[in-house]
């Protein structure tokens, strides 16, 4: 009986991970374009719950500060700017193939490396808080170790594509 129920088991859990004959290569090229709703709604429900936090979290303070012309949507109003700039970008970098991805990395590289050593020029890179690591741009400012840390991961992926063959052995 107890071998019997083992057996029943292991067949159990073989039928999970067994590939099934035709389901994985049926999806035509247009499937293969199309975005993962899953993925959206995730990404969708994520930037939502993220601006009810910071609207939760600044309403108090905001009506009281000076900076905010006393707009208790101050800061949600400035976080849904940094959303939409954000999705204009997604949907940049998703519409860039990955051929150009892949020979823009080194020149990525290269200028962020460039940015990183225009932070230490005085005048140019504007001190918070004792570090020096911030480029004004009117109202924004951008910390260039930000961008490098896509640089090298685009970097690192065009040379381990690059190296398959000896990485694979």
């Amino acid at each position: 009986m107890l071998k019997l129920a083992t057996a029943q088991v292991q067949q159990f859990v073989q039928g999970l991970f067994a590939p099934r004959s035709g389901y994985v290569n049926q999806r035509s090229a247009a499937q293969e374009s199309e975005v993962d709703l899953a993925l959206v709604w995730v990404v969708v429900a994520l930037l939502a719950l993220g601006l009810l936090m910071v609207y939760s979290a600044s309403i108090a303070n905001a009506s009281e500060a000076k900076f905010t012309r006393g707009s208790a949507t101050y800061f949600l109003a400035r976080q849904s700017l940094f959303v939409l700039i954000g999705l204009t970008a997604a949907l940049f970098v998703f519409d860039t193939s990955m051929k150009h991805w892949e020979r823009f990395a080194p020149w990525l590289i290269a200028g962020t490396i460039l940015l990183l050593i225009l932070v230490l020029i005085p005048g140019i890179g504007r001190t918070v808080n004792g570090a020096r690591r911030w480029i004004p741009l009117g109202p924004f400012g951008l910390q260039p170790s930000e961008l490098m840390k896509t640089a090298m991961i685009l970097f690192a992926a065009r040379y381990a594509v690059s190296k398959v063959d000896v990485l694979h052995a």
